[in-house]
């Protein structure tokens, strides 16, 4: 399964350099077969919605993992991860964009 994922990670990191934004993508991995479901939501709530149907679904299948890849922006603070503390002075936060990967 780990292999898997990092299959899909490489792939997502190619969309990215290709297409400049990778895919949202889910797996639902069964002791007989990999499902592969490519995800379309634009709100938050949409976004709620399609892992919840894909939560159910993965119970139907008797899923042993749901793989999910998709990205997301992180907010840090440049002055406390560099020190190593969680202390945000004004002005300081940084986003970063990411690619997220879970299992």
């Amino acid at each position: 399964m780990k292999d898997y994922a990092l299959k899909v990670l490489e792939t997502a990191k190619e969309n990215l350099r290709r297409d400049r934004y990778p895919l949202p993508a889910a797996f639902l991995v069964t002791d007989n077969d990999v499902s592969d479901f490519n995800l379309q939501f634009e709100e938050a709530h949409q976004k709620r919605s399609a892992y919840a149907e894909l939560v159910e679904l993965a119970g139907q299948k008797a899923a042993r993992a749901i793989i999910t890849i998709n990205d997301t922006t992180v907010t840090s603070d440049l002055a406390a991860d560099s020190l190593g503390i969680g202390v945000t002075p004004a002005g300081r936060e940084a986003k970063q964009d990411c690619i997220f990967l879970t299992i």
